[in-house]
């Protein structure tokens, strides 16, 4: 992020770490692999950085073009004024939990995975505070917006051989829901998306 922000804010860091426990593994669980054949519980945690911020954005630059007016004949150049700039312009950082659980049952055929997670997003670039009109500028873009993303997803599948024809076909078919609640600068946006899958293979 060299070229992105001050040298003061162009450094981050974005740790992650993810941990699972196949609990179908453990000797408590044997009277159970008649039915039950893996069952595996899942935790994260995560942290990323998105620099999308244009370069040199943090400095304060003029600019410069031909004017359409004659003296003595010549066109002369003229400088602009630069706009207002943030001197602290930094990276957006997306922090991710999630817990998941993946089951099979009788002899793999049915699958199961469901997932609980949230998303929190800091520092998101936007436009600032707005600003008098007589001071002739526009808001620069500052680090001020905040969204969280919580959501569900459960994924079923069943998974079977058949002989069709003297072929073998193998049907599956899943479902899943998710659920996304967005908050952004006081708007509340609910998003629900289901979707149904089957596929057969020859």
């Amino acid at each position: 992020m060299g070229l992105l922000a001050s040298q003061n804010d162009r450094f981050g860091f974005f740790p992650s770490i993810s941990a699972a426990w196949i609990i179908s593994q453990e000797k408590f669980m044997h009277a159970t692999q008649n039915w039950l054949n893996y069952a595996k519980l899942r935790i994260s945690y995560g942290a990323l950085g998105n620099q999308d911020v244009s370069y040199y954005e943090y400095i304060a630059s003029m600019g410069s073009s031909e004017q359409q007016l004659l003296i003595n004949g010549i066109k002369p150049m003229g400088v602009t004024p630069s706009g207002l700039v943030s001197n602290s312009l930094t990276w957006e950082k997306v922090y991710t939990k999630n817990i998941g659980l993946d089951l099979n049952f009788f002899n793999n055929r049915l699958t199961f995975s469901g997932d609980i997670y949230r998303r929190d997003t800091k520092d998101m670039l936007t436009k600032g505070k707005t600003l008098p009109s007589v001071l002739g500028a526009l808001e620069p873009r500052i680090n001020a917006a905040d969204m969280k993303t919580e959501g569900w997803e459960i994924s079923l599948g069943w998974r079977d051989l058949f002989n069709l024809g003297n072929k073998p076909l193998a049907i599956m078919s899943n479902l899943s829901c998710q659920t996304i609640v967005l908050l952004l600068l006081g708007l509340i946006i609910l998003l629900v998306i289901w979707t149904i899958g089957m596929k057969a293979v020859r």
